[in-house]
């Protein structure tokens, strides 16, 4: 008996619909037929000749079957794809915006003949997108907002999509709570030197540590901060935008110095003296 042998398995990303088969010859007083295992809509024009037409439908997959009929029974299956390829999308480069932009255009690939683009928004809330349906088309979106935008081809025998992400953040004036002061006498008060928030901003001062202190006006930049005698201070300075806070910190030392104690010289005494003066300072 003939071993039967279906041909290699086909695959089309094209509009082929048709395609003919390789299977191998019977010998003599053997036949060949071919079946359709699975896959609707297939026709095989001669289904006892080995090299015949297959016809089948765009988007389907058919499993096909050679059998070879002699002194017994032999069989081999064939796999034949009829794919449409669809236009891999490009949703474009990722955009970000640190300023007041809450709109930006988009721009993807577009979709080749017969197939259909759309611009869908995955995560981020209050966006629009103008024309969904267009490759370039205008975003739109809400201060300090993250989006992930996804854009699809669908062709005919499916959809592939590819995703953008679109940031629109309003960036907020790097806090900076000046220098460090250190006091060794008994002042116990001083003037901070902080930065000033942009415009739209708030600014505020907070105590991280230390205790007894006070601050004169809590939002301003060079307020007056008091605190307690031999006290080490943090404290903090953030400057609050639309879209977050950001921080910075300064040590406050309010401390007296202490006279350096001198015990005067060493004495030493060889007689019978028990009593001497002490000269501290």
């Amino acid at each position: 008996l003939t071993v039967a042998n279906a041909g290699a398995d086909q695959t089309f990303s094209d509009n082929t619909t048709q395609t003919n088969l390789s299977a191998n010859m019977p010998s003599t007083l053997e036949t060949g037929e071919w079946t359709i295992l699975s896959g609707t809509g297939g026709t095989i024009a001669d289904p006892t000749d080995p090299e015949t037409e297959l016809t089948g439908q765009p988007c389907t997959t058919y499993a096909l079957r050679w059998t070879i009929t002699g002194c017994g029974e032999s069989t081999d299956d064939v796999y034949i794809s009829f794919n449409e390829a669809t236009t891999q999308p490009n949703a474009g480069a990722d955009i970000s915006f640190t300023d007041n932009t809450t709109q930006t255009n988009i721009a993807a690939n577009a979709p080749a003949a017969g197939e259909i683009g759309q611009w869908t928004i995955v995560s981020g809330t209050g966006g629009t997108i103008a024309n969904p349906n267009s490759s370039l088309t205008t975003f739109s979106g809400t201060s300090c907002e993250t989006y992930i935008l996804a854009w699809s081809i669908t062709g005919a025998c499916g959809a592939l999509t590819d995703q953008l992400t679109v940031s629109f953040q309003q960036q907020t004036t790097q806090a900076n709570a000046g220098s460090d002061q250190s006091f060794t006498d008994n002042t116990t008060q001083t003037t901070l030197s902080a930065n000033s928030p942009g415009v739209g901003e708030t600014g505020q001062w907070s105590i991280v540590s230390g205790t007894g202190g006070a601050i004169a006006d809590p939002n301003s930049p060079s307020t007056t901060f008091s605190g307690s005698s031999c006290e080490n201070y943090i404290l903090s300075w953030s400057i609050t935008g639309t879209c977050g806070m950001l921080t910075d910190q300064v040590a406050i030392s309010f401390q007296e110095e202490t006279t350096q104690a001198n015990a005067g010289l060493d004495q030493s005494f060889i007689d019978g003296t028990t009593q001497t003066s002490l000269a501290g300072s």
